[in-house]
């Protein structure tokens, strides 16, 4: 088990489910800010849904790469997120929301199956520390975000993309990215 590799794939995922769960405390805010509708709103969510639709097709794509490029670019991506706290209108908060959500669902296909690398002999239980930090993201960000936004305003959002692109830094530094399948074919 490799594990400090193992670690900063997992505090990348706990940064990737942070900004894939931005959306749902803020929505109030948000709504507030900009004068949304109760249906406005309801289809912001539903749009950032729709995003991992995607999914499926990134790992069919992912499964052909010789590097694991959708790592990077899908943390990088998902990154954008917190560009929500400055967007000023409704199309581009559609814009912000649907570059996140394909970053996130890009993220997550080729991670797991690193993952599962990095975890060997210990494969089930690397990957429920890696499903953990995911975890933790999606669960303390309700708790920090809106509290956050509300004290320092939306405007100061954007200050936390710079992780995303640190722990795509630290992956591209630390962690091996070549996808053995695919020179084994």
């Amino acid at each position: 088990m490799q594990k400090s590799k193992l670690f900063v794939v997992t505090a990348s995922h706990f940064c990737v489910d942070t900004y894939a769960t931005l959306l749902a405390p803020l929505l109030p805010l948000m709504m507030a800010k900009m004068g949304l509708s109760l249906a406005s709103a309801g289809l912001l969510a539903s749009f950032f849904s729709v995003t991992s639709f995607s999914q499926p097709f990134m790992g069919v794509w992912g499964d052909r790469m010789k590097r694991r490029r959708l790592i990077i670019g899908g943390l990088v991506l998902a990154s954008v997120m917190p560009l929500m706290g400055v967007a000023d209108t409704y199309p581009m908060l559609l814009v912000i929301l649907f570059l996140g959500g394909i970053g996130v669902a890009a993220f997550h296909p080729q991670v797991f199956s690193l993952v599962g690398e990095l975890s060997q002999p210990r494969r089930s239980f690397g990957i429920s520390v890696f499903v953990f930090g995911g975890t933790l993201g999606i669960g303390l960000t309700p708790w920090w975000a809106p509290y956050f936004a509300d004290r320092l305003g939306l405007h100061w959002l954007p200050v936390l993309m710079p992780f995303g692109v640190i722990f795509a830094l630290l992956l591209l530094r630390f962690v091996p990215l070549d996808n053995p399948q695919v020179t084994a074919r």
